[in-house]
């Protein structure tokens, strides 16, 4: 009797390991559901949460919490995926915890009327197209612990006016500015080493910039249709002047060219149609086609020996 009664134990035993060994994937597993007003991926192994997209579009002001709790567990809210928030045409405000670490790219793309927010310290990436085409914003706060900024985080904000890239920020990504019609002023660190191509295109708003020292690069087209941009100088990092930096500034009279400049590439200065004046370093040794095309109030120029 008491060689069947331990047999029968071993079985159940072995019987309920099994049943433990099989849902135990299970609870690694991500799993998905509504905690308020916010959808979230959850994983119960390392009790963390993720904000993601939802089937219908957040709307109005969302607040994201530090923790949440399902079935009687908690988990810390850590990540924001990306495209959470994308084109939710109502959203205009969400707030974010200091647990978040990440927002995806381009989360935030296409709200409208999201008009300001505050990028918590924990977070020190600005991800790609993450605020593109959202067209009502107008303060972004960043912290000084940002490291990187993503290529097109702000393009096309028409309403933007201001912004303080933050002090760590190596390079400002190309697109990054792109069609923010209604920026005045930017504040670049003195950190920065190089501002990419069409960075800042058709900022019409932007009258004037301060180029750091540190800056040993400007790309192709960077200021392009900045219709209001009045005064640039290049710095002495700098060795070259590339194409079409300048094509369609047409209110820009001064520009500071340092003897460090060897080239100008073509149509850098193309329709620059307020430039009256222009003094070249002896240091340049070649100037590219239609560099200085429909500058139609240039009088004077001095043109060193080029190839």
């Amino acid at each position: 009797m008491k060689k069947t009664l331990h047999f029968w134990m071993v079985i159940v035993l072995i019987a309920t390991a099994l049943q433990a060994a099989e849902a135990a994937p299970l609870l690694k597993k991500a799993q998905k559901g509504m905690v308020g007003d916010v959808y979230y991926q959850l994983d119960a192994k390392e009790q963390t949460a993720k904000v993601i997209a939802m089937k219908g579009l957040y709307t109005g002001d969302v607040v994201i919490p530090e923790k949440i709790e399902s079935d009687s567990t908690e988990y810390y809210v850590e990540e924001i995926a990306a495209g959470t928030f994308k084109d939710c045409i109502s959203l205009e405000s969400v707030s974010i915890p200091t647990t978040v670490t990440k927002i995806g790219s381009g989360a935030f793309e296409g709200c409208t009327a999201l008009k300001a927010i505050t990028i918590p310290e924990t977070v020190s990436t600005i991800e790609s197209g993450l605020f593109f085409r959202c067209t009502a914003l107008r303060e972004v706060r960043l912290h000084d612990g940002i490291r990187a900024i993503g290529h097109g985080a702000f393009k096309q904000c028409t309403a933007l006016e201001h912004i303080d890239i933050p002090a760590m920020v190596s390079q400002i990504e190309y697109n990054t500015f792109l069609g923010c019609t209604s920026l005045k002023e930017v504040n670049l660190p003195p950190s920065l080493e190089k501002i990419a191509y069409s960075a800042f295109q058709d900022c019409s708003s932007l009258e004037e910039i301060e180029i750091p020292g540190t800056v040993k690069a400007i790309g192709w087209v960077a200021f392009k249709n900045c219709t209001s941009l009045r005064s640039f100088a290049f710095t002495t990092s700098m060795d070259n002047i590339a194409n079409s930096i300048f094509e369609g500034c047409a209110s820009l009279r001064e520009v500071v060219i340092p003897s460090s400049i060897k080239s100008i590439a073509h149509d850098a200065f193309k329709g620059c149609a307020s430039i009256d004046s222009l003094y070249l370093p002896a240091s340049i040794r070649d100037i590219g086609s239609s560099a200085f095309e429909e500058c139609v109030s240039l009088r004077s120029i001095n043109i060193p020996r080029v190839k």
